[in-house]
């Protein structure tokens, strides 16, 4: 097998992989979305709010805020091992991408996967926390 064969089948391997973990993403994104849902919705049933909603709000958060991460560390590797054997950005290889898709798709469309995907777990944590803090002055 020839150094070009094996660098195609390389190249088609980590676009797999790269492309495939967008579901995984959304999927992950979902999941944290519905729950943290459930535990609102736990909040506004309760008459007098235990601690455990906001704890486990908070847990569940910094749970899905490494998952989330370790999944963008993931795709940030893949991305770089395509770079590095193409010598080009990989986005430029997706047909579903307009050509110049800077001037074709607006800001924001352009706001990186990995600060959404980061991003919602961390806000999350820092409203759970905000939240417990607040309910915690208001007993005191």
């Amino acid at each position: 097998m020839s150094d070009d064969t094996r660098k195609g089948d390389a190249i088609k391997q980590l676009y797999s992989l790269w492309t495939a973990d967008n579901a995984v993403a959304n999927q992950k994104l979902a999941m944290y979305f519905v729950i943290q849902g459930i535990l609102v919705n736990a909040l506004n049933a309760l008459s007098e709010t235990p601690l455990a909603v906001p704890l486990l709000g908070i847990i569940v958060s910094a749970v899905w805020l490494f998952s989330m991460a370790r999944t963008q560390a993931y795709r940030n590797h893949w991305n770089a091992s395509i770079s590095k054997l193409t010598k080009e950005e990989p986005y430029k290889h997706l047909a579903l991408l307009p050509p110049k898709r800077d001037k074709a798709i607006p800001w924001y469309g352009k706001v990186p996967s990995g600060v959404v995907l980061i991003g919602s777990p961390v806000m999350g944590l820092f409203l759970w926390v905000a939240y417990l803090y607040s309910h915690l002055r208001q007993c005191t």
